[in-house]
């Protein structure tokens, strides 16, 4: 019997190649590179942003002489601003899959991508693919027992020092202050609150590259 199906989202559920094409072409332009054809990029989409910036900056180089690691965090930075606002631009359902999910609906359904928690999962209601209406992203809590971060409250232990000895006080979205609870620095350094929370303590060095602005 089938209890849980898992569906892989760029390439499987959604036709999502032409927003990504056209913010990493956005991208070169803005950093005075030339644009790739659609064909290329896709060879490089499927193992996240930081491999994809990575190999598009690659093919770029074999007839322009760029410093890659020199640019590759506002690379990044650019591709992620743009696309976080045109990723619905061009994305559309793949034919038969609204069906499908229809179909399977009083099954458990997933979805695994590579795409960030804070940029995607809050849009996919667009596709009004749960029959329930409900929020993608409580369904999501729900069924993992994740929580969403509110505030960043305070920190503990030495910015300086090892960053597995930094604990930083949380609150819960929809949760009392009694529930506040202090958290390392491994378990939220993804989290953009996390991030603002640092940025206005001049702490951006405790931001990973790959996020920094």
């Amino acid at each position: 019997m089938i209890k849980l199906l898992i569906y892989d989202l760029d390439g499987t559920l959604i036709d999502s190649l032409k927003d990504i094409s056209n913010s990493i072409n956005w991208m070169l332009k803005e950093l005075g590179l030339p644009e790739l054809s659609e064909r290329l990029i896709r060879l490089h989409v499927g193992s996240g942003v930081v491999h994809l910036i990575q190999n598009v900056l690659n093919e770029v180089s074999h007839d322009h002489q760029i410093d890659q690691n020199g640019i590759f965090d506002q690379a990044l930075h650019l591709y992620r601003t743009r696309y976080s606002g045109h990723l619905l631009d061009e994305t559309r359902l793949y034919p038969g899959v609204k069906t499908v999910l229809e179909f399977f609906k009083r099954k458990k359904q997933a979805i695994v991508t590579n795409k960030t928690e804070d940029v995607f999962i809050g849009r996919l209601r667009q596709y009004q693919y749960d029959p329930s209406r409900q929020s993608p992203r409580t369904t999501a809590l729900q069924e993992t027992g994740l929580y969403d971060v509110e505030q960043i409250l305070d920190f503990r232990g030495n910015p300086r020092g090892p960053k597995s000895q930094l604990f930083f006080k949380i609150r819960w979205e929809g949760y009392e202050a009694s529930e506040d609870t202090w958290e390392p620095w491994t378990n939220i350094y993804r989290n953009l609150k996390f991030h603002e929370f640092l940025r206005e303590r001049n702490l951006n060095y405790l931001i990973p590259k790959a996020f920094r602005v």
